[in-house]
């Protein structure tokens, strides 16, 4: 019964993740300097917006799911570090999240590598404040944390991308 459920979970998640919005242009500008020095994007996380979670409408929130795959445990923010961009004349644009979180210096929020286990990834939202509401948009989310080695939160950060395209 248990390795039932533990495969049906898996293939769930499998399934949701496979379905999971693309990134929506091929030819985007580079991402902007986030101040983060070294950084490789998305070699240590995979962030996916899956489809039966997000309606991809401007004034809705996106919820992304998180996966490490590195080999070292990574420490979040709240808010996941997340940094948001916009698309405007060709090239991104930082807005604001609606969304709020407590800004407690100790608090973290730690995923360990996922090694295909389901219930070792994370989820979190953003609601990007746009001005322009009445045409479509290409947004760039970024979401930043800390790796952990030997049980200690380092200075090291990671980042991971995703982009989406949203209507009115």
């Amino acid at each position: 019964m248990k390795k039932k459920y533990f495969l049906s979970s898996t293939i769930v998640l499998i399934v949701m993740l496979s379905i999971a919005c693309s990134s929506p242009e091929t030819s985007l500008p580079n991402t902007p300097d986030i101040g983060i020095q070294g950084v490789h994007f998305n070699q240590n996380l995979h962030i996916t917006l899956p489809k039966p979670w997000n309606s991809f409408k401007i004034d809705k929130q996106l919820t992304m799911s998180i996966e490490i795959i590195n080999d070292f445990s990574v420490a979040f923010k709240p808010n996941y570090g997340a940094i948001i961009y916009a698309l405007q004349e060709d090239k991104w644009v930082r807005v604001q999240d609606f969304n709020t979180y407590p800004d407690a210096q100790d608090v973290y929020i730690i995923l360990r590598p996922a090694k295909g286990d389901s219930f070792e990834t994370g989820s979190t939202s953003v609601y990007p404040v746009l001005d322009d509401k009445s045409k479509p948009v290409i947004l760039r989310i970024i979401l930043v944390g800390n790796l952990i080695k030997d049980g200690k939160i380092t200075d090291e950060q990671v980042a991971g991308t995703v982009d989406v395209k949203v209507f009115p």
